[in-house]
This record gives C-alpha cells, structure tokens and sequence, in this order.
C-alpha cells in the first residue's frame, strides 16, 4: 500500500539527511501524485494525505539543506583548526632546531675562550720564567716551548670547529628564512579562509541549522580566533631567533679572525723563547712576552663575553620554546574538545534529531570554554616570550664594543699634545742665568772721587 511505502521513505529520510536521498523522495513524491492525479479510485481523504506529506517533505527539504550548509561550514571551520594546529607544529621544530644551533655555537666560542685561557697560562709562566734567576734553563725552555705548541694547535683547532659551526648555522638561517616565508604565506591564506569560513557560518545562524549548531559555531570561532594568534606567535618568535642566529653566527666568524691573530702572537713568543740565551736580555724578553699575555687576555676576554652573550640568548630561546610546547598541549586540548563537539552534532544531524536544543552539548561546550579560556592564557605567554626573543644579547655586546672603539678613536684625537719636561742639564743652565742676571751691578767710580780719596 501507498500509505506503507510512505511511511517507509520517511523514515528513511529522517535517519539520514542526505540531499541526495531527499530530492530522491520528492521526486518519488511527485510521481506519485502524479500517477494519482489520473487514478480513479482514489479517495479525497488520501489525495490530501499525499499532498500534506509533500508539504511536509518539502519543508523537511529546504530545513535539511539549511542544516547541511550550516554543519557543512562547522565541519570546514574545524579542518581549518586542525591546519593551523599542523602549521604551528611545523614552526615549532624550526624553533626547536634552532636552540640546538645556538647550543653549538655557545659550546664552540665557549672552547675557544679556554684554549685561549690556558695559552695565556703558559705565557703567564714564561714571563715568570724570564724575570726569575735562573732565566730559561734547557729544560724548561723546552717544556715551555712544547706546551706553547700545543696551545697555539689547540686554539687553531678549536676556532676550525667554531668556524664550521658558524657556516652551517648561516646555511640553516638561509633555510628557515624560506621555509618560513613559505609557511608565512600558506598562515595568510589560511587565516583568510578561517575568517571567511567565520564570516559564513555567522551569516547561517539564526536563519540556518539550529540553536545546536550556531552555538558549536560560536565556539569554533573562539577558538579558531586563538589558534590563529597561537599561530601568528609562534611565528614571530622563530623568526626572531632565526634572526639571531645570523647575528651570533657572524659574531663567532669575526671573533675567529681576532682568535687567528692570537695563534700567531703564541708562535711569536715561542720563537723568542727558543732563540734566547744566556746573553738574552731578560728585562727585554719578559717585556715582550707580558706584551704577548696582554694581546691573549684581549682576545680571551672577548671570547668569553661573546659566549656568555650566546648563552644568554640561548636561555632566552630555550624558555620560549617550553612556553610554545606548553601552548602546543593546551591547543593539542583544545582541537580535541573541538573535535568531540564537531562528532557530536554531526552525530546528532546524521540521526536525525532535533538541532534547535543547545543543551544537548552543553557538556561538550562547557569544556571547550574551558580549554579556550587556557588557550587564551597560552597565547599571553606567547606573547610575552615573543617580546623576550626579540632581544639580543649579542646584537647588544656588538654595540657596545662599536661604541667603546669610537669613544677611544674620539678621545685619542681630542687629546691635548704633552710638552715633553725639561731635562736636567736645561734646568741647571736656565737656573745659572738667573742666577747671573740677580747679580749685583758694579759701579766705578769717577776722577773726582779718586781725586778725593787721594
């Protein structure tokens, strides 16, 4: 019977709300009212039966497409998260990969400063050597020149590492900087569809899917809203510390050449060791191995800063990267509330019920305001460490070494020329011409006072 077969189809329809299916039952609708518009036997009663039962499906229709759209939209506002949340992800191992590099680099510098140290050490005791009694006996000259060796190979070994290490941390930014652009432009477009995506599902509510469905709308775009300022944070902080490991990367290079001048004074100071002799003059040779210990410690102490200046850095970096694993496992929460809340309205749409009752996921809301309320926490952490990571101790060390050699360039040329002082013999000569001047004048007397005395 006609009234069986129905009641079959609709059934059919509310189980599964496929456009698809739908527009099947109406065009079976229509054919059927059509086949009863030439039937002769057909009662009054059932002719108003089947067109109630198209009125109805084609309001049941044009709901399920508006509650399609609108799930539709929810569902492509989620995909969306998740992009975002795979995006973030791949900008965390870039940061992750550059506090290892910064790691390197605070470890070479931190080498070349020692093999610095321990070669002033050795100076250190040729100075004492020279100015002691007994001067540079063979064995200790010997001793001393070995270990001069060694310290001028260690230096020279340690700064081939750091150089090493430089030039690759230079080939790695060169990397990031176009993986970054890359990902930067695929975040815009990204943002873009979030926010269209937004502008759409927001244009449906009301009009469109339900109470159900604009409420896990709303919530999605909370939600979408942080993952995108999760996105755009963790972002700047790699490009921040990318750019600061070009900054140390070339401070290392640099601080190669002047530690590449400091193999030469060791040497230097080994030959003067190794050419003198009883007849050497002692006072001469300490002078000018203090001199070869004065250039080390220079060069050593600049080692030493520009270290500490790396490790500083690195800190800083190491501390935001924890702050972006620690924002990654709150919107790792987030996506999966999301998610449950997504499954369960589409859950409820597949099953035909009801979707004008917000409360049937009032569990699932709850905690997805939860875990947004700890997004948003997150993202003020994030903030907070972008702002640390765009300092740099290094960038900083350079510029007060650039303006500490102005300052000396300024007071070396404003400097007053000294007058050398009078030598002694000049001091006795000036000193007997005043005295000759305050002599007293003799006066000879006249031929009357002769005349007189007579």
């Amino acid at each position: 019977p006609f009234s069986e077969r129905l009641n079959q189809v609709q059934s059919e329809l509310e189980s599964v709300k496929d456009e698809g299916l739908q527009q099947f039952v109406m065009d079976e609708l229509l054919s059927a009212e059509e086949k009863l518009s030439f039937a002769s036997k057909v009662s009054d009663s059932d002719r108003n039966e089947i067109r109630l039962a198209k009125q109805i499906l084609k309001g049941a229709l044009k709901q399920g497409r508006e509650i399609a759209n609108e799930v539709k939209e929810v569902k492509r506002g989620f995909d969306e998260l998740q992009a975002a949340k795979i995006l973030e992800g791949a900008t965390e191992d870039i940061v992750a990969k550059d506090v290892l590099v910064e790691k390197d680099l605070e470890k070479v510098m931190e080498s070349v400063a020692t093999a610095l140290k321990d070669a002033e050490e050795v100076l250190r005791t040729a100075v004492f050597t020279a100015a002691s009694q007994d001067g540079f006996t063979d064995e200790v000259k010997e001793s001393i020149v070995q270990k001069l060796e060694l310290s001028a190979k260690t230096v020279e070994e340690t700064i081939k590492v750091a150089d090493s290490a430089a030039k690759t941390a230079k080939q790695m930014v060169i990397n990031d900087d176009v993986a970054l652009a890359q990902m930067e432009k695929t975040a815009i477009k990204l943002a873009d569809a979030i926010e269209t995506t937004e502008t759409l599902t927001t244009s449906l509510e009301g009009s469109e899917g339900g109470a159900e469905v604009d409420a896990l709308a709303d919530s999605l775009k909370i939600a979408s809203d942080e993952m995108v300022n999760d996105l755009t944070a963790v972002d700047n902080i790699a490009a921040a510390v990318t750019r600061k490991i070009e900054v140390q990367a070339d401070a290392v290079l640099d601080m190669d050449k002047k530690a590449g001048q400091a193999v030469g004074t060791i040497n230097a100071a080994k030959t003067s060791i190794e050419q003198s002799n009883s007849e050497t003059d002692k006072a001469a040779l300490k002078t000018s191995l203090q001199e070869s210990v004065d250039k080390i410690q220079v060069d050593e102490n600049a080692a030493e800063e520009l270290a500490k200046a790396i490790t500083s850095d690195a800190n800083t970096d190491a501390a935001a990267e924890q702050v972006i694993s620690d924002a990654d496992h709150v919107f790792d929460e987030l996506i999966e509330s999301v998610k449950e809340t997504v499954d369960e309205v589409v859950s409820d749409y597949d099953s035909g019920e009801d979707m004008d009752d917000a409360d049937a996921i009032s569990e699932e809301l709850d905690t997805l305001a939860s875990d947004e309320e700890e997004a948003e926490k997150a993202i003020k952490s994030l903030e907070e460490a972008e702002e640390k990571v765009s300092e740099s101790a290094v960038e900083e060390l350079h510029e007060e070494q650039i303006k500490s050699e102005a300052a000396k360039e300024v007071k070396h040329e404003a400097a007053p020329e000294v007058a050398e002082p009078p030598k002694e013999d000049h001091i006795k000569s000036e000193a007997a011409k005043e005295v000759k001047t305050e002599a007293p004048e003799i006066v000879e007397p006249s031929k009357e006072q002769i005349k007189s005395e007579a």
